[in-house]
């Protein structure tokens, strides 16, 4: 499977179906939702069928992704959760603007190690496998660590290659097996990195004019306050 289990959650350094809130909105989900359950049990009856991408007859959800174009990659843990989270972007804002595509390639591409200069240790996965609980985890770290500054860059900053490093319990299930895991010539040209250059950078113009590309230290991003 390419869902991790949850001892393999675990071996990440996460929690397995976690909920989690950054300490200081702690009071402001509580007084959000503290009763939520309580209003279902005595509301309006739920309807028979319900869909946000037809809500009389307006859609709310984004696009459709394929997680295996240009190639293979076991990404679909991190393309159901952020297509999840487009989804509730494009509901909080009321289905207004421009669809927010959040960048799966950057979470792919910090497979192996922390995003600098944010010190995150710890990743959720890479294309052979991960957890969409421990995306959450991580993105509130992400988000939390940079006092909600620096989250998620969208897919035009970092598009989608189906490429990523190694986990650390990809190397570990190397070793045991025997099998070595191996991705297309299209990731050794890419060679994703865990770095504000790779999850958004802008080029000035051809290389063969003297024209050279930079990291962006500030870029579209969604943070994430609560999961």
């Amino acid at each position: 499977s390419e869902v991790w289990s949850h001892g393999q959650v675990e071996a990440a350094g996460f929690v397995p179906r976690a909920n989690g809130t950054a300490a200081q909105f702690v009071a402001q989900e509580a007084s959000l939702h503290g009763d939520a359950l309580d209003a279902l049990a005595v509301g309006t009856p739920l309807p028979e069928s319900w869909s946000w991408c037809d809500v009389d007859g307006k859609s709310y959800c984004t696009a459709n992704r394929n997680q295996h174009i240009p190639q293979y990659c076991g990404s679909c843990w991190a393309i159901a959760s952020l297509s999840a989270l487009a989804d509730r972007i494009k509901i909080k804002r009321k289905g207004r603007g421009v669809d927010v595509v959040l960048s799966v390639q950057a979470v792919l591409s910090c497979s192996a190690e922390g995003i600098e200069p944010l010190d995150i240790v710890g990743a959720p996965g890479s294309c052979w496998g991960g957890s969409p609980s421990a995306l959450y985890q991580w993105m509130l770290k992400i988000s939390d660590r940079s006092n909600f500054t620096v989250g998620l860059p969208y897919e035009t900053s970092s598009p989608y290659m189906a490429c990523s490093q190694k986990s650390a319990w990809d190397l570990t299930k190397e070793q045991v097996t025997g099998v070595t895991f191996n991705q297309s010539a299209v990731c050794e040209a890419f060679n994703p990195q865990c770095s504000y250059f790779d999850w958004s950078r802008t080029c000035s113009t051809l290389p063969e004019s003297g024209g050279s590309c930079v990291g962006m230290s500030q870029f579209p991003n969604a943070t994430v306050k609560a999961h």
